[in-house]
């Protein structure tokens, strides 16, 4: 990923800003909280069953509130936008250290993941896809890392805090660690401003289809936004799904569980590699080149891990989802702002978020239903392949479709 050296002296501190937010989101994402899943259960005295009903309605309660505050950062700066969130994350973190009743659980869950897998990503995505112009594929790709990188660090040292000094204290080290993150990411951007950026003239006159600027309620009414939207929960729906039953996955195939854990670096770096790569082809030629056609890998990824008897075609498997992963990141945030305009951007973001963080909640519970039912999950994976692969053939078309839409 090269940028123009003009380019990062102008742009190096809101880029960073937004990866620290990436990175930040970790803790209101699954894979963050599923660490301390099994010490929570314990201290409340749940069930799986149980666990997994609060979590999933407090994750349902985020997509709705998603929907409602996803519009203000088109009204508010960056500044005041990204100051707000984190202090209702804070205020959420200190909730679960000091809870001491399981009801209220959900509403934990719910500001966790509202601020961390909502706001934290929706904030940076929606300020690049407004600020970044011609660079916008490698700079949301760069921004992206840093979850990729979150996700490869925070596990691991938080399972060793975890270790010698309990959950709930481990907590307060996230909160601090939350205060720190917020006063990296408002110096980055205070800073900015003293330089004489004013964010509200930026990129402020860029249009999408039929050279408007598309409101929410316009762009839901329109067929080109649910043929983009159903494709796009496809990843966060069969992703959230594979890894939310991968232990039982491992179960059935009779692999060994560590072995299996030991193949993840192979997944982030194929994370890591797609995204820069994506980035800079969506900048170069357009975002559409990639849109029929970044689902692929994790279709093929998902069929091949499902018929994988060895390890070796699972590491094929996970190289696939990881493209897709990647490119999914840079494809996701171009897309919305070059069909759609940037002066509504936050507004019509937040409804697909929503969607998305509304479908990827049921996936795994549906998916765990129909294995009860008897429909192994290597059988699933098959058909959420061929979804995919059905989904492809659609974006191709979408986008055949849409060229006559955007003015010469």
């Amino acid at each position: 990923m090269i940028i123009d050296t003009p380019f990062l002296k102008i742009k190096a501190r809101p880029l960073f800003a937004g990866f620290m937010m990436f990175f930040a989101s970790a803790f209101g994402q699954t894979y963050f909280i599923s660490i301390f899943a099994g010490e929570i259960r314990s201290d409340f005295n749940l069930s799986l069953g149980e666990w997994g009903l609060l979590y999933s309605a407090g994750t349902l309660g985020s997509a709705i509130l998603m929907l409602l505050a996803g519009g203000l950062v088109d009204r508010h700066s960056v500044i005041s936008s990204t100051r707000w969130v984190f202090f209702a994350m804070l205020f959420t973190i200190l909730f679960m250290i000091i809870n001491p009743v399981f009801w209220l659980l959900p509403l934990i869950i719910l500001g966790l993941r509202f601020c961390g897998q909502g706001m934290l990503h929706h904030i940076p995505v929606v300020f690049i896809g407004r600020e970044f112009g011609l660079h916008r594929g490698k700079s949301i790709s760069f921004a992206s890392m840093g979850m990729s990188v979150s996700e490869a660090l925070l596990p691991i040292i938080f399972v060793s805090i975890m270790g010698f000094l309990g959950w709930r204290i481990s907590w307060v080290i996230v909160f601090f660690l939350g205060i720190v993150f917020l006063l990296i990411i408002e110096y980055l951007l205070l800073e900015r401003q003293e330089l004489g950026v004013n964010e509200n003239e930026i990129e402020s006159s860029q249009t999408g289809m039929l050279g408007k600027n598309w409101t929410r309620g316009n762009s839901i009414r329109h067929w080109v936004f649910w043929a983009v939207m159903v494709p796009f929960l496809v990843a966060p729906c069969f992703g959230t799904a594979f890894f939310f039953h991968q232990v039982h996955l491992v179960a059935t195939k009779g692999w060994d569980l560590q072995i299996f854990f030991s193949l993840f670096p192979i997944y982030t770096a194929s994370t890591l590699l797609s995204l820069f790569f994506s980035g800079w082809l969506v900048d170069k030629i357009n975002v559409t080149v990639l849109l029929p056609f970044f689902l692929l890998p994790l279709s093929l990824g998902l069929i091949l891990i499902s018929n994988a008897t060895g390890y070796e075609l699972a590491i094929f498997g996970f190289v696939l989802i990881g493209m897709t992963q990647g490119m999914n990141a840079t494809v996701s945030g171009t897309f919305w702002p070059e069909f759609y305009g940037t002066k509504y951007l936050g507004s019509i973001r937040s409804m697909a978020t929503a969607i998305s963080v509304f479908a990827s909640a049921l996936s795994p519970a549906l998916t765990g239903l129909i294995i009860d039912f008897g429909w192994s999950l290597k059988n699933q994976l098959v058909w959420m392949g061929v979804v995919g692969i059905i989904c492809s053939c659609g974006l191709w078309f979408t986008v055949k479709f849409t060229k006559g839409l955007f003015l010469k």
